[in-house]
């Protein structure tokens, strides 16, 4: 079986990003659990404001967390359906953006049988 393992990551040196300006923010958040009913968006900075922005937008280095456009919002909506939950977070150089909260998660590497070390939970 071959399995595909990406994580999508925004060129800092070609668009701009967001960092949220409480770097504790995604201690206890983005959990694979629903948060909608709950959200707000928090206080962020955008960075390298004179770049554009990317439909893929980078959320505070080493998160797991993206901000999405409409336009690919749409595009995970039909691939993925309810496994992906869209947060409204802003507006930035008229386009929408929305953070993506992965609701399913699946186990893709067996710790036991691998010579590396399960990463620690949080």
């Amino acid at each position: 079986m071959i399995v595909s393992v990406w994580q999508v990551c925004a060129d800092s040196n070609r668009y701009l990003c967001v960092q949220t300006l409480d770097l504790r923010y995604f201690r206890d958040r983005f959990q694979a659990q629903p948060i909608a009913v709950h959200w707000k968006t928090p206080q962020f900075e955008v960075l390298n404001k004179s770049k554009k922005v990317a439909d893929f937008t980078s959320w505070q280095i080493g998160s797991l967390v993206v901000l999405v456009s409409a336009r690919a919002r749409q595009t995970i909506d039909d691939l993925c359906g309810a496994d992906v939950e869209f947060l409204p977070f802003a507006t930035i150089k008229r386009t929408e953006l929305f953070a993506m909260n992965v609701l399913k998660t699946i186990p893709v590497v067996d710790w036991d049988a691998t010579a590396g070390r399960a990463p620690d939970k949080h």
